[in-house]
């Protein structure tokens, strides 16, 4: 009798097992419509209940928009999901005419589109391959007319129209990564960028306007590129020294310039500027562009209070300074070869990072006079020693190093003894200062090597910052410079094994996390619902058992 019964079981284990397989074999693995697109909600290319907009970049082209092209109108496609079918339609266009139009995105190197073609009824379609697809129209050949394009994916709707007119427009604007409408925010005596676009003009007039301070100009692109990227110094701008025998506009025009030799500011006229021989005041400040009496493009200049300075010191292998970039050091900070380190070796560098904005608009004051390599390290000398006073107007920056006894670091004959390099990095606003501590000089007695303490300090203005290091002891010291640290040598695995990594090098399947960039995007694997093989599995696993329980069943028996 119980033998009988386990038969029944494992039959029965076996029919379920067998009947889950072959609905996992014989199911679909997404919903599909007629047309192959899969309307899962989960799919990627599904369109049941897709959301879709459109716009063209420029309502009218060609636009005065400089972030607009001569050549191309984009059209923006924006969806809640990515590679999906759309149909355009246009009363104004046929369907081969649209593929004309769009057909310019193809033949770039990242195409949003795919699979051009006309439906059965005539319509032209392409499948789009993004999320949010900037595909390039061309309406080069088209006439001057409104256009309306229809577009329909699934269940989901969108429109867009532009209107195609024939001129130059003049236009003009302020840029930030490419794009119109930036606006700009700078500490007092900072030095500021402001870049231009300029489309279909190679000139534009300039204004600077505020409380007490108005400033004309003309900007000039010189070289045809459509972009003056303007350069203000707010240390100068506005300023009025009445005791340094310049004229009221020297300082201001001299604060005024641009990035690209080729380009040009012209014709700079300060009809107003507040009295006093100060920088450019802390308000805010209308920037505008015109073209004639026509304004191309308005933005703000926002002047702050200056933050404060920051000072830190770094210690590494003296041949690091040689023909030394900021990009060089700031690797050499992050790989180590620059450490923190109170204690600084002999023959080796010690590189002082100086933060502070407003360091840079007399620093760059101070370098206009010179076009040698070193430019920079001698507009350091004149901005932190009386070596030219006359050459920055204001209060200038204080940068020392001192000893006990009275003794300090000769900057000036360090730098004529090679040993110190001045590098900015102004879009950090910070400012390397680097010493080789074998070639230092030392002005009220040779402490270098007798373990003693030397503090830097900075100030601007009532900013000030300080760091102390201690020369190591030992004159009769030999180790030179020292050597960047290299990473131990993987141990090498005993003959006839292999090593094994350990646990936690390589994250499970289980444990790994999703991209940083777009969690929401799986694979198309992770879509499979509750009903899968899952269950078909563990039927087919558990019909196993019974049979091999009745088997040794039937031994015993």
């Amino acid at each position: 009798m119980t033998t009988t019964r386990q038969r029944v079981a494992a039959l029965a284990l076996c029919a379920l097992a067998l009947a889950s397989v072959a609905a996992v074999a014989t199911a679909p693995a997404a919903a599909q419509s007629d047309d192959g697109v899969s309307n899962t909600t989960d799919a990627t290319n599904a369109t049941g209940d897709l959301t879709l907009d459109a716009a063209f970049a420029a309502a009218t082209w060609p636009s005065s928009d400089v972030t607009v092209s001569e050549t191309h109108n984009p059209l923006t496609l924006t969806a809640n999901r990515a590679n999906y079918t759309v149909t355009v339609r246009s009363e104004e266009l046929d369907s081969s005419t649209l593929a004309d139009v769009f057909a310019d995105e193809l033949a770039t190197d990242d195409p949003a589109v795919a699979d051009f073609g006309e439906t059965e009824g005539g319509l032209f379609r392409m499948r789009v391959l993004d999320r949010n697809a900037t595909i390039l129209a061309n309406f080069t050949t088209a006439v001057t007319q409104p256009y309306t394009f229809e577009f329909e994916a699934g269940n989901a709707t969108a429109t867009a129209t532009t209107e195609i007119v024939r001129c130059e427009c003049v236009g003009a604007g302020f840029l930030a990564d490419g794009r119109d409408g930036a606006t700009f925010t700078a500490e007092q005596s900072s030095v500021v960028t402001v870049p231009v676009g300029l489309k279909n003009t190679d000139q534009a007039e300039l204004e600077i306007d505020g409380d007490d301070l108005e400033i004309t100009g003309t900007v000039v692109d010189g070289n045809d590129d459509d972009r003056v990227t303007l350069v203000l110094n707010t240390h100068l701008i506005g300023r009025n020294g009445p005791f340094d025998d310049h004229a009221r506009p020297y300082w201001t025009r001299r604060g005024l310039s641009v990035r690209d030799s080729a380009d040009g500011l012209e014709s700079v006229r300060v009809p107003e500027v507040p009295g006093g021989d100060y920088p450019m005041d802390t308000e805010e400040f209308d920037v505008t562009i015109r073209d004639d009496d026509e304004t191309l493009a308005t933005t703000t200049l926002t002047i702050t209070e200056r933050s404060g300075a920051a000072l830190d010191s770094r210690v590494g292998p003296a041949g690091l300074l040689t023909n030394v970039t900021a990009a060089d050091l700031r690797s050499a900070v992050a790989d180590g070869a620059l450490t923190a380190d109170e204690t600084v070796p002999n023959g080796s560098a010690l590189v002082y990072e100086i933060e502070s904005p407003s360091l840079f608009g007399p620093l760059r004051t101070a370098a206009s006079g010179y076009a040698s390599a070193d430019r920079y390290t001698q507009a350091f000398l004149d901005t932190v020693t009386d070596r030219n006073d006359s050459v920055i107007p204001g209060d200038a920056p204080a940068f020392d190093i001192d000893g006990p006894s009275n003794a300090r670091i000769d900057l000036l004959n360090t730098s004529r003894n090679d040993g110190l390099v001045v590098v900015p990095d102004r879009e950090n606003a910070t400012l390397y200062v680097g010493v080789r501590t074998d070639r230092l000089a030392v002005a009220n007695g040779t402490a270098l090597g007798s373990g003693e303490t030397f503090t830097a300090s900075f100030g601007v203005y009532d900013r000030t910052a300080s760091e102390a290091v201690q020369f190591a002891d030992g004159a009769d010291d030999e180790s030179g410079t020292p050597a960047p640290p290299s990473p131990e040598p993987p141990a090498t695995p005993e003959q006839g094994t292999s090593p094994s990594p350990d646990a936690g090098d390589t994250p499970s399947p289980e444990t790994a996390a999703p991209p940083a960039d777009d969690p929401t995007e799986g694979s198309p694997d992770a879509t499979t619902t509750a009903t899968g093989p899952g269950f078909g599995v563990a039927a087919v696993v558990a019909a196993l058992l019974a049979v091999s329980s009745l088997a040794a069943g039937r031994r015993r028996d």
